[in-house]
């Protein structure tokens, strides 16, 4: 099984297990790169992107959108090359996932509220701080 489908496995079931309590999903479609959740008063993209690179260029500006990827330091280093862009969109939530690592596995972001707190000149060492409950995958894995 490739990168992708086991990180698409991964936010279906994540996506399942957040909705448990308020059972709000009607339908999870799942398209090539991307999972569409429909619920009961609108929908919203689970992009699933194993390499970070360029894609602020996909994130909808309006609306709910999560963004999982791998928990690699190449990742890390490509949301701080777009941070200017994807801090600004309020409903985007980054996880970075580890599938093999034991629990733990994922840390998520919100890249507006994070702005906030965050010292933006050492925004890749604060990441690195957040991804620490997480074994990090080797930048190689998804290329």
């Amino acid at each position: 099984m490739n990168i992708e489908q086991v990180l698409k496995d991964w936010a279906v079931n994540y996506v399942k297990h957040k909705d448990i309590i308020r059972r709000q999903i009607v339908d999870i479609e799942i398209r090539d790169d991307r999972l569409v959740v429909k619920e009961k008063n609108g929908s919203y993209e689970v992009l699933i992107r194993p390499v970070l690179d360029g894609f602020a260029n996909e994130v909808p500006e309006s609306g709910k959108c999560l963004v999982v990827t791998l928990n690699s330091e190449k990742n890390m280093k490509a949301l701080v090359v777009a941070w200017d862009a994807v801090k600004r969109i309020p409903g985007l939530t980054i996880i970075f996932v580890n599938p093999a690592s034991d629990v733990p596995q994922y840390w998520a972001l919100v890249p507006k509220t994070h702005a906030i707190v965050a010292d933006e000149s050492s925004l890749l060492q604060g990441f690195k701080s957040l991804s620490e409950s997480v074994a990090l995958v080797d930048n190689s894995v998804g290329k």
